[in-house]
Order: C-alpha cells, then structure tokens, then sequence
C-alpha cells in the first residue's frame, strides 16, 4: 500500500464566526479539530498527518490537542498562510 500523508487545512480566521475559532470550539468536550484528527487516526491508510494551523496557535495545538490527546500520526503542525491555498501549500511542502 502506498504512503498515504493527510493534511488538514485549520489556519482560518474565523471570520464568518465573529472571530470565534471553530476549530477549537468544543463540541462533547473536545475541540473540533480532535474530532478530525481522531478520524484520520483511525484510518490504517493514513500514515501520517500534516496540521496546518494559525503561527499563535502552533504550541497550542502541538501541546493541548496532539500530545494530550495521543494523535502520533500527526507529525508537523505549522504555520498557514495568508489564504487557504498558501496554507495547502505549505502543508503540501512538508508532507
């Protein structure tokens, strides 16, 4: 099977939700980005993941959702972009 790297775009603005981060309002006590990245955990073709999140919130996520929480297959967190396609981008460049 070949090498399979998910990457998960998170670094938006949350502009739509009055600057209210939806990636890590809770949902049953936990952020919703764990929600995702439990998914691309469980799947056996995923081999590794790459999370691209906000620069101020690297070491919160690193920190607070991936190692807490025991997501090993993520094995980068950095930072987006400006837009959506330079943060896949970036995410494109590290997988």
């Amino acid at each position: 099977m070949p090498s399979v790297t998910a990457i998960i775009p998170a670094a938006g603005k949350s502009v739509r939700m009055a600057g209210v981060s939806k990636q890590y309002a809770q949902l049953h006590g936990l952020p919703v980005l764990a929600h995702t990245l439990r998914i691309f955990q469980a799947m056996p073709e995923i081999e590794r993941v790459v999370l691209v999140v906000r620069e101020k919130d690297i070491d919160y996520c690193r920190d607070k959702i991936v190692a807490a929480l025991g997501f090993d297959k993520v094995k980068a967190v950095l930072a987006g972009g400006a837009h959506r396609q330079e943060s896949v981008r970036r995410g494109l460049l590290a997988a």
